[in-house]
C-alpha cells in the first residue's frame, strides 16, 4: 500500500511538471533586479514565429522560444511581454533602437551585427536539402536565407569548395518559408539547419539531404551591445538549463519535431464571429474576447461545466440568454460569443457607475466574469478602510481580492495582449469596405 502511494505521488508530480496548458506561472511576488531592461520588472521580448520558436495551438501560444522566455522570466519574478516581427532583420532592429530587451527566432550569431549575442540555444553544421541531388555537385546552387550576412561565409566556403554557388531566397527572412519554398530547378538545393533539415525530410521523403561540413553555424538570442549583464545573466541561465528535462522536452517538441505547415495566424476556427462581435477598438476587442473564450473553454464549442455553463464562454444558460435575442443557441459559437461579449460590455457599466476608470476597469470586470461581482465587490468596498484606491486595481483592489478572480484577470490580459500583437503583426491592411467571410460550422443542440 505503501509503494502505491509512492507511486501514486510521482505520478502526480510528473502530471503536473509536463501539463503545459497554464498560461503563466508567475507569482504575485515583487520582481527581482536585472540590470539592463528597458523597464524594471519587465521583460520585453521581440519574436519572430519562424519555424519551432512560435506558433499558437487551439489558442495557447507555444514554441521552443516562447516556452524558455516564460521559463526564465518566472524564474526571475519578470513580467514577460512579448512582440512580433515579421523578419530576423527586424527584431534586431527593434532590440537595436531601443523597443525590446532582446531578439528571439532561429537569429543567427553572424546576424547579430554590433550586438552582443547570447549562448547558442543549438549550434552545428548546415545541412543541404533537394529533390534531384543525393549529393552537391559541382555547379550546383546553395539557396540561403535571404538577407542573412551569414551568406557571405557561406559563399566564402562554397568558394573555397569550387563550383559551388550561393544565391539569396526570396522567402522573407524566416526558415519556415525557405524549407516551404519549392525548388524551382535541379541544381538549387537549399540550406538551413540540421534540425529544419530533418523535417523538411521527413515532409519529403523522395528528397534527400547531406551535411556541409565545416560551414557551422550557431542559433540563439541577440541583445544591445550594452546590455552586458542582461545577456551574461540570461546566457547563464540558459546554459544552466540545457541538461535539464524540460529542456530536452521542449526541444525535441518544437525543433525536432517541428511543423512545416505554413502559419496561418490564426488564433482559432471562431475569430470571424469575435471580429464580428466584438469592439473594433477599446478594451473587449476580438482578442481580448478570444482570450476570455480560450481561458473558459480552450475554444470547445459544445462543453459544460459541472455547474451547467455553456458553450465557449462558459455562461449559465440564465445568464447568457438575458444578453442575446430570444431563440439564440448558446451552444453555436456565434450566439455564445454575443452573450459573452454582451455581458462583458454589462460588467463594465457595472463598474463604470462606481466611478472605476479604464483601463483599471477591464481588471475588474475580468476579475467579476470569472467570479460574479460580489467578491470583487466586497473587495472593492473594503480599499478604502485599509486606506487604498478602491477605484484602481494593481497595487489596490488587487492585493485586497482572494478569489481566483485575481489571477484569472492577469491571465486574460497577457493572453489578450499576445493575441493582439500577433494579428497587429499578419493582418495585412484590408479595402475599405472589405467583409472576412465567415465560415460555416453546424449549429450544435442540446
Amino acid at each position: 500500500m505503501k509503494k502505491r502511494l509512492i507511486i501514486g505521488l510521482f505520478a502526480a508530480l510528473g502530471l503536473v511538471f509536463w501539463a503545459d496548458n497554464r498560461w503563466s506561472d508567475r507569482d504575485d511576488r515583487d520582481a527581482l533586479f536585472l540590470p539592463g531592461l528597458r523597464e524594471p520588472g519587465r521583460l520585453k521580448a521581440v519574436l519572430v514565429p519562424d519555424f519551432g520558436v512560435f506558433r499558437i495551438q487551439e489558442g495557447l501560444p507555444t514554441g521552443f522560444d516562447y516556452q524558455l522566455l516564460k521559463w526564465f522570466a518566472n524564474d526571475a519574478q519578470l513580467k514577460l511581454e512579448i512582440t512580433f516581427a515579421p523578419t530576423r532583420l527586424a527584431a534586431l532592429d527593434s532590440v537595436r533602437e531601443g523597443r525590446a530587451d532582446v531578439a528571439c527566432g532561429n537569429l543567427l550569431a553572424q546576424d547579430a551585427v554590433g550586438m552582443r549575442f547570447g549562448a547558442p540555444l543549438w549550434k552545428g553544421p548546415m545541412y543541404w536539402m533537394s529533390n534531384a541531388r543525393e549529393s552537391v555537385l559541382l555547379g550546383d546552387t546553395l539557396l540561403a536565407l535571404g538577407e542573412s550576412p551569414y551568406n557571405t561565409e557561406l559563399a566564402q566556403w562554397a568558394k573555397n569548395d569550387g563550383g559551388i554557388y550561393v544565391a539569396a531566397s526570396t522567402a522573407s527572412n524566416l526558415f519556415l518559408e525557405l524549407l516551404n519554398e519549392p525548388l524551382q530547378r535541379a541544381t538549387q538545393l537549399a540550406v538551413a539547419p540540421k534540425w529544419m533539415a530533418l523535417a523538411w525530410k521527413r515532409k519529403n521523403r523522395h528528397g534527400s539531404m547531406g551535411v556541409l561540413s565545416g560551414a557551422e553555424v550557431a542559433v540563439g538570442w541577440a541583445f544591445r551591445a550594452e546590455s552586458v549583464a542582461l545577456e551574461e545573466q540570461i546566457s547563464n541561465w540558459l546554459t544552466s538549463k540545457k541538461s535539464s528535462r524540460r529542456y530536452r522536452h521542449w526541444f525535441q517538441t518544437h525543433y525536432a519535431q517541428g511543423s512545416l505547415r505554413p502559419a496561418n495566424y490564426s488564433i482559432s476556427t471562431v475569430d470571424p464571429w469575435a471580429k464580428k462581435w466584438a469592439d473594433a477598438t477599446g478594451l473587449y476587442d476580438a482578442p481580448l474576447v478570444l482570450a476570455v473564450a480560450y481561458r473558459e473553454s480552450r475554444f470547445k464549442r459544445l462543453v459544460v461545466s459541472p455547474a451547467g455553463a455553456v458553450g465557449l464562454m462558459q455562461l449559465m444558460p440564465r445568464t447568457g440568454r438575458k444578453f442575446v435575442p430570444k431563440g439564440t443557441d448558446l451552444y453555436h459559437p456565434e450566439g455564445n460569443l454575443r452573450a459573452g461579449i454582451n455581458y462583458l460590455h454589462f460588467l463594465d457599466n457595472f463598474w463604470a457607475n462606481r466611478q472605476v476608470p479604464a483601463p483599471d476597469r477591464l481588471y475588474f470586470v475580468l476579475a467579476s466574469y470569472n467570479t460574479g461581482p460580489a467578491p470583487v465587490l466586497r473587495a472593492h468596498k473594503r480599499a478604502r478602510s485599509k486606506g487604498l484606491d478602491p477605484t484602481r486595481w494593481h497595487g489596490h483592489v488587487e492585493s485586497i481580492l482572494r478569489s481566483p478572480g485575481r489571477r484569472y484577470a492577469r491571465e486574460i490580459a497577457e493572453i489578450a495582449n499576445v493575441y493582439r500583437n500577433y494579428w497587429r503583426l499578419n493582418t495585412p491592411p484590408q479595402p475599405e469596405g472589405f467583409t472576412p467571410p465567415v465560415p460555416s460550422l453546424k449549429t450544435g443542440s442540446k
